[in-house]
């Protein structure tokens, strides 16, 4: 072999050898830029598992006087009196709220305020109840900067809805060292003759608390509540500022009437 053919030969080994070193550079890299990804796609899917995630333990009603406060225009029993001049306070904040979702403060107490008023009916017969329904939830992973409802429905027993604005209802979350929770007094208007997602006069009979999560009498739940769906879609926002939207879904089976709550992350329409 010739000398120039030699240097021939070694030129193509060094560029073969150059290849091959390019090709393992590649191939190493292609791998550890999948690695990444799916180390990333992993960490992603484990940081979505672990967001804060508030769990029912409780929907109570609490009937004492402390807690609960039925009033109406009319003269109805067991109920306090409303009126646009007796009360005024009170009766602005009905009118001004009607057909409305909104935390506001009544007789000095914080309530989530459910108002079906229609803004279009007369105000002759109007029924409110305070404290009507009290419920705690609890963060059960990590922490939670915020927790504020966006969006709220309730799709009646015969298919009927009730679909309310939302005003800024943020909701405070206690702090503990070690926990998270979320405590709900539920405050409900309507006008009588319509058709409320809650048979309030049921709840003025009623002769003691009730507890409806897990309540071991649940053919009695169904004599309460008029839904099949109460759904409240929620904004969480953790405490590195990532945003997360949950639905919460009060529902009540009209066969069995029992009352149970479930999380999915469907928006409401």
């Amino acid at each position: 072999m010739t000398t120039p053919e030699i240097i021939s030969l070694l030129g193509a080994i060094s560029a073969a050898l150059a290849a091959i070193a390019a090709f393992g550079v590649w191939y190493y890299s292609s791998k550890q830029n999948k690695l990444s990804q799916k180390a990333n796609e992993l960490s992603q899917k484990q940081y979505e598992a672990d967001f804060p995630h508030f769990e029912p333990i409780s929907l109570t009603h609490k009937h004492d006087k402390d807690n609960f406060k039925p009033y109406s225009t009319t003269t109805l029993h067991g109920h306090h009196h409303i009126d646009k001049n007796s009360t005024p306070e009170l009766w602005k904040l009905v009118e001004d709220c009607r057909g409305t979702l909104s935390m506001q403060t009544l007789a000095e107490e914080e309530y989530l305020l459910i108002n079906i008023i229609d803004r279009e009916k007369s105000l002759d017969d109007v029924q409110l109840y305070l404290g009507i329904l009290d419920t705690v939830f609890t963060n059960v992973l990590r922490p939670a900067r915020s927790f504020s409802i966006i969006n709220a429905k309730s799709t009646l027993h015969g298919g009927a809805s009730i679909k309310l604005k939302v005003i800024d209802p943020h909701l405070e979350i206690i702090r503990e060292e070690t926990s998270q929770h979320i405590h709900v007094k539920v405050a409900y208007a309507h006008t009588a003759g319509c058709s409320p997602s809650i048979k309030t006069e049921r709840f003025v009979q009623a002769t003691g608390d009730i507890e409806f999560l897990g309540a071991k009498n649940a053919k009695n739940t169904i004599k309460y509540f008029n839904f099949a769906d109460t759904a409240f879609q929620t904004q969480v926002i953790d405490s590195a500022g990532y945003v997360q939207t949950q639905t919460v879904h009060i529902k009540v089976d009209d066969k069995t009437g029992r009352l149970y709550i479930i999380i999915d992350d469907d928006p409401l329409d």
